[in-house]
């Protein structure tokens, strides 16, 4: 996350201890148990500190934006360790500009409660109190522990009967934004949200117009909310919903999406997150196939920034660097006026993508060296 002016560093290891009183176990490191699967978080009696650099190079944003991810993570990440969380930050005085590079491990947080984090970190430099938060893994299953139907979802399988993998290692990343403005004119959308649902609706379309391997969509879906699982809960919760993709078009697969938004959606996402859940309970655990199962994954990330005040205003720029599946991943700059999609995908088809935005006039700008 890039800032305009110079972060006071005291401030911001301040912040960053407050918000570890209440993730008390980001202090810790993992264990693994039998067959070298991660076992439990363990405390640690290792203190954290932020670690501080100061640069004299001429810096702007329009630089970090054309960066490579991996000058991103050489320049800006802490550096690496056993610690489940750790903080960089790297100060340009001759620019004015502060560059926070926050590490947390997948294991201990998903991206909600990643954000749930560093909004308590900020909350007294915000003037607001820190959200109550829930840490307790049993949270994550919910009321579904028993009962129930015992069906597999689609595009899901017994762990234990064949190794998961996802292709992601073997994709090359693509990152490009697009105007907010400029697609919603050309979606017709009503709204920002509106138009990032289309959008990932015609951009699933057209991969799967480019590589036959794709004939379903799985949209990823915070379970968070359903039942009976709290709001701040921290740990890894949520599902695929899969829907068909080839034959049907843009417009009819952003109708299915909507649709994920109602009553009817909410509750298929509890029935499916159930069925993992239960199974898990039962000592079964169920694993997700990736692009085996002929799905395309999108996520569309919702929008908060208002946490990661640090004393300086939102960010002007932020990325994520890491990923976890392939697919598409849809975002929104700091700002919200352009949309940042994440390609991770067989190689040629981010460029396939960017293309198709080009002669559609959606005027796409690549990141990362592309």
């Amino acid at each position: 996350m890039a800032y305009r002016g110079v972060i006071c560093s005291d401030q911001c290891e301040e912040a960053f201890l407050r918000g570890l009183v209440e993730f008390p176990h980001l202090t810790g490191k993992l264990t693994r148990g039998l067959h070298g699967r991660l076992d439990k978080i363990v405390p640690s009696e290792d203190p954290f500190s932020l670690e501080l650099c100061e640069v004299e190079n001429v810096l702007d944003f329009e630089d970090l934006a054309s960066f490579s991810l991996e000058k991103l993570s050489n320049d800006f990440f802490p550096s690496h360790g056993e610690s489940l969380f750790k903080a960089r930050l790297t100060i340009f005085r001759n620019v004015g500009l502060s560059v926070l590079g926050v590490c947390v491990s997948h294991a201990a947080v998903d991206g909600t409660g990643l954000a749930c984090f560093i909004s308590n970190c900020t909350a007294a430099l915000r003037g607001v109190e820190p959200l109550t938060v829930f840490h307790d893994r049993s949270y994550g299953f919910g009321s579904c522990r028993e009962g129930g139907m015992n069906e597999v979802p689609e595009g899901y399988s017994a762990a234990e009967s064949r190794a998961i993998t996802d292709d992601a290692v073997d994709f090359i990343p693509t990152y490009f934004v697009i105007p907010v403005e400029r697609a919603r004119k050309f979606f017709g959308a009503s709204s920002l949200l509106d138009a990032r649902l289309r959008l990932g609706a015609w951009l699933s379309a057209g991969v799967a117009g480019q590589d036959e391997k794709f004939s379903g969509l799985a949209l990823w879906c915070d379970a968070r909310g359903t039942n009976s699982i709290p709001a701040t809960y921290t740990g890894n919760v949520g599902c695929y919903l899969t829907f068909p993709l080839r034959a049907i078009g843009a417009e009819a697969i952003a109708q299915e999406l909507r649709k994920i938004a109602t009553r009817g959606g909410f509750e298929r996402i509890a029935t499916t997150y159930g069925m993992i859940k239960r199974a898990e309970a039962k000592g079964h655990p169920l694993g997700w196939g990736g692009t085996a199962t002929g799905m395309l994954q999108l996520n569309l990330v919702p929008h908060v920034v208002d946490g990661t005040n640090f004393g300086h205003g939102i960010p002007t720029f932020a990325l994520l660097l890491s990923r976890n599946s392939s697919g598409l991943r849809i975002s929104l700059t700091p700002d919200a006026s352009r949309f940042l999609v994440e390609c991770f995908l067989p190689i040629g088809l981010g460029d396939a993508l960017v293309e198709q935005c080009q002669l559609s006039g959606l005027w796409p700008k690549v990141w990362c060296c592309g």
